[in-house]
């Protein structure tokens, strides 16, 4: 059976010319594509007037990229066949609460590229939903129950948009979402059971973002992973690894991944590692994660933390952070990570920009590799805190000491030599004498 499809896109329809337009004679028509025209508006009997024949077969709608800002809540009446609608890149600032009430047959919207700055409980009808695309709007508040409907929902997008803060089990009726995306935001809050619900996700992204703290615990990755544990990870996809190598990797490799969480280009220094992945011990141990905190701020990390991702399988990305090349703990770190071939020191100054490896690890701090691998752990760390004392602490010490001895010698001076007496001493004697 072929499919019909009416191709009106890009020829500057306008709103008057638009209910001019019939589709009588074109019986089993399932697309209809209006795209890249001149509308600004749909009034309530604009399409069913225009598909009044062919309303009952339409089952995808294509408005998008034309310049609509008013749509009347009764614009989509008589469309219960549709399975798509895309309203992308238009001026929509407002949409009506029961605007999709007969689109329940609906899996896939698309409202990216608008005006929209809030949205009220307008998705409780839409209970077939699987994708659904709020992008690059000006949403700044996602209501607690805006997805509560949503229990098939895949996809979800709603980046590029100015939300801040993402509350407590806003996605929790949410069991199938399997990819979500809230990148481009300006989120630093993020409440303990933000994603509490979501069993089946496997691509998180939180990249692009002002976290600068986040508790763990809002990622409890095992009942996250449980799904994915049973199934004998049967839900997995491919993710390019940007350049970075981890242990076990190919530079040119494509690792296969069953979660994906993108921390990049936000403000984390610290992350308590152990905290993040510890539950997955008690599920599945094979399981790989992508975890990318790219350009964010760590300056270091403690071999606790690349052991922990090392345990659960952790194939982590930290090019683009501030490393801090005389830090201690960078030595034994690089045993660990030494396949990582994408991180360049931050400090100490002269060194920005040295590829952050052990041979120069060892020579900013001044140490050899054979002086570190032939003395004990305690005495090693001893050598490389010495040696990577900086310039100004010695010029704040010298400093200390000159100010110490001049002070000594002011006081023993100034006891050892009397002042002298006036010129008519005898005369205060004879004085005291007669007295």
């Amino acid at each position: 059976m072929t499919t019909t499809i009416a191709n009106c896109s890009g020829r500057s329809i306008n709103d008057s010319m638009l209910i001019n337009i019939k589709f009588e004679n074109s019986i089993g028509l399932e697309t209809v594509d209006f795209s890249g025209n001149n509308l600004t508006s749909l009034c309530s009997d604009t399409l069913s007037t225009i598909l009044y024949k062919v309303i009952s077969s339409i089952k995808k709608l294509n408005i998008s990229n034309n310049m609509i800002s008013d749509i009347h809540k009764l614009a989509f009446q008589g469309l219960n066949k549709m399975h798509s609608l895309d309203l992308s890149r238009n001026n929509i600032s407002n949409i009506e609460r029961s605007l999709f009430k007969e689109l329940e047959n609906c899996t896939e919207l698309d409202l990216s590229c608008n005006k929209i700055t809030q949205i009220g409980h307008i998705f409780n009808e839409l209970v077939n939903l699987e994708r659904l695309l709020l992008s690059n709007n000006r949403i700044t508040d996602i209501p607690k129950d805006l997805f509560k409907k949503q229990a098939r929902l895949v996809f979800l997008d709603i980046s590029g948009n100015r939300l801040t803060i993402i509350r407590s089990e806003t996605f929790a009726s949410c069991a199938s979402l399997e990819k979500l995306l809230l990148t481009n935001n300006n989120i630093y809050i993020i409440d303990m059971k933000a994603f509490y619900g979501l069993k089946r996700i496997m691509h998180l992204d939180l990249s692009n973002n002002s976290l600068f703290r986040i508790r763990t615990v809002v990622f409890n990755v095992s009942s996250v992973l449980e799904e994915e544990s049973e199934e004998n990870n049967k839900n997995t996809i491919s993710i390019p690894m940007d350049g970075n190598e981890s242990e076990g990797a190919g530079s040119n490799s494509v690792k296969e991944f069953s979660f994906v969480l993108n921390l990049s280009a936000n403000k984390l220094s610290k992350i308590n590692f152990e905290e993040l992945f510890v539950l997955l011990h008690s599920v599945n141990t094979t399981i790989n994660i992508s975890l990318d905190l790219r350009n964010n701020t760590f300056d270091s990390l403690d071999i606790n933390s690349v052991k922990w991702m090392k345990k659960f399988n952790v194939f982590p990305n930290f090019s683009g952070n501030p490393w801090d090349c005389c830090n201690t703990n960078l030595i034994s770190v690089f045993d660990e990570l030494k396949n990582n071939l994408t991180l360049f020191c931050e400090k100490p100054e002269e060194y920005k920009g040295e590829p952050w490896d052990n041979y120069n690890i060892t020579k900013i701090c001044s140490v050899s590799d054979n002086e570190i691998t032939n003395v004990t752990e305690p005495t090693k760390k001893t050598m490389i805190t010495i040696s990577s004392f900086s310039l100004p602490c010695i010029i704040v010490y010298v400093y200390s000491c000159i100010v110490i001895i001049f002070s000594v010698v002011v006081i023993i001076v100034t006891k050892n030599f009397k002042m002298p007496e006036d010129e008519f001493w005898w005369e205060d004697k004879l004085e005291k004498r007669n007295y």
